[in-house]
């Protein structure tokens, strides 16, 4: 830019390829590599900028039309353009902002990856300094986008050391990792012992040696151990049942009951009826003898 006799201003050409309109900069956070804009930064910068009248600052970068360094210069220029109390000379001037182009093939697919390279660089020597979250942030930005880059190529690339890249990358493989899903509990089958195959238990057992096996209680000993269903008729009632776990045996319906009082009644009938005649010779008794008579006589009837 340059002043004539007339005092008339005029743009030469490499100050239109060195300035850029600040309308047409693209803001994506893609290549934002600052965990969190500093508002007292811009503040500063907007003060900045009314005091001088114009646009102070270093000139900014860009990849194409993407902004790589310089947003929070960036904000504060647009704000102040926005604000309708700001002077019209001064509007005018930030119209276009100064800036630094990469050179790159607008047809090229490898743009993004471009901007990105060079978001990281930016801020390592110059402007606002990084805190560990904004290092933090640009380890993240640079191994999400070339993963299998070694822990220092990725630390030459974002100005930071291989160990915290390493221990950005151990923490971000934690977090990526999908829940592990918990082993179904045996703690509710109590026969955990039936799903052992037979091959685990011990071949040998040293002599003297339980092996595990004889401090098992005999219910699960019972319960646990192979059963042929064909060996099982063949042994007898208590075997069965024990086989089987069941320890209730059949009850006797009411007639065998019947049955097997009757009979206990007659097989003493005849010694009822001596031990009646030996009470009449030693206790003369009429009515005892009558009573005992009669038991004699309803067990007869049975």
């Amino acid at each position: 830019m340059s002043v004539n006799e007339k005092g008339e201003t005029s743009i030469h050409m490499d100050d239109q390829k060195n300035s850029v309109s600040l309308a047409s900069i693209v803001i994506d956070d893609r290549f934002q590599t600052r965990a969190a804009i500093d508002h007292a930064a811009i503040e500063d910068y907007i003060e900045a900028i009314r005091v001088t009248g114009r646009w102070p600052f270093p000139p900014i970068k860009i990849v194409s039309q993407f902004l790589v360094d310089g947003f929070h210069r960036v904000t504060a220029a647009k704000r102040v353009a926005a604000d309708p109390e700001t002077a019209v000379e001064l509007r005018k001037s930030l119209q276009s902002i100064p800036c630094e182009r990469v050179s790159v093939d607008l047809t090229s697919d490898n743009i993004p990856m471009l901007a990105l390279q060079h978001a990281l660089a930016a801020n390592q020597t110059h402007g606002l300094r990084r805190t560990q979250a904004d290092k933090r942030r640009s380890v993240e930005l640079a191994i999400e986008q070339w993963p299998i880059e070694s822990d220092r190529q990725i630390a030459k690339l974002t100005g930071t050391t291989h160990p915290f890249v390493a221990k950005v990358r151990r923490e971000l493989y934690v977090e990526t990792l999908p829940p592990e899903s918990e082993p179904e509990s045996t703690l509710d089958h109590p026969l955990v012992v039936e799903t052992l195959p037979l091959e685990s238990k011990p071949s040998s057992v040293p002599e003297g040696s339980s092996g595990g096996v004889e401090t098992l209680p005999p219910q699960l000993e019972a319960v646990t151990a192979p059963v042929d269903p064909l060996k099982v008729e063949t042994l007898p009632p208590k075997a069965k049942q024990h086989v089987s776990g069941s320890s209730d045996e059949q009850e006797p319906s009411t007639e065998q009951l019947v049955k097997k009082v009757r009979s206990i009644a007659h097989q003493h009938r005849d010694k009822l009826v001596l031990a009646i005649d030996d009470y009449a010779q030693h206790k003369p008794n009429p009515k005892e003898q009558d009573r005992l008579v009669r038991l004699v006589q309803g067990v007869s009837l049975w």
